[in-house]
């Protein structure tokens, strides 16, 4: 449980850096840039609230928040997948029924009556994430985006490849409901590892890119 406990706070420490590194310059970076960063520090505000939810108020019911956090997760994605790939107006109202449909959703199985199905809501999002950063990734791939800009293009393969663990991580915890809490808290520790390194190439990559501004200003 150490070990678990540890990735946690590695992860949000990871989180709080990514999210505000270089931010007085948010304005500089380009408009995927500053999506890259709405989302990260979305993550932050998730995290902030959960942590006084849990430790001050002392609340024991979060659904209605964990909602919140996968739609509005899913929100941000997509706006920084669209600044990447364009001309998805359609898809992109369909995402936005989803979301609206996740917090309805949210808000009848916190307010009025239990909703069984809720808790796939999180993986039917991860899949669809893992849809559009596929998408995106081809984009970049046969655009040649990812020579113009290597630094984002690690960012859309890191997403990716944690968005796609964690999903299968999720659906393996859930098909093994008989197991102990020292194996599910490994696996949610692999989870945490994940996450580090997502947080990590992001700030390497705002690092890397006010850098390499400052060069050519220079």
């Amino acid at each position: 449980m150490f070990f678990l406990y540890l990735t946690i706070g590695l992860s949000n420490v990871m989180l709080l850096l990514a999210s505000l590194w270089n931010l007085k310059y948010h304005f500089d970076f380009s408009i995927p840039s500053r999506n890259l960063r709405y989302f990260l520090l979305f993550l932050l505000g998730i995290e902030v609230i959960s942590k006084l939810l849990i430790y001050v108020f002392h609340a024991e019911k979060m659904e209605f928040l964990f909602s919140i956090f996968v739609a509005g997760e899913l929100l941000f994605l997509i706006n920084f997948t669209n600044s990447i790939v364009s001309k998805k107006n359609r898809i992109s109202v369909f995402y936005i029924g989803l979301l609206l449909f996740s917090i309805g959703s949210a808000l009848i199985h916190t307010f009025f009556q239990e909703v069984s199905w809720v808790i796939w809501i999180k993986p039917i999002s991860n899949i669809i994430i893992v849809f559009e950063l596929g998408r995106c990734l081809l984009f970049a791939l046969k655009s040649g985006f990812k020579g113009t800009n290597p630094g984002l293009f690690n960012v859309l393969f890191a997403l990716l490849f944690y968005y796609f663990v964690s999903t299968i991580l999720f659906l393996v915890l859930h098909q093994l409901s008989t197991i102990g809490i020292e194996k599910a808290a490994f696996l949610w520790s692999i989870n945490n590892l994940l996450s580090i390194s997502l947080y990590a190439v992001c700030l390497y990559y705002f690092y890397s890119f006010r850098k390499s501004t400052w060069k050519f200003m220079s």
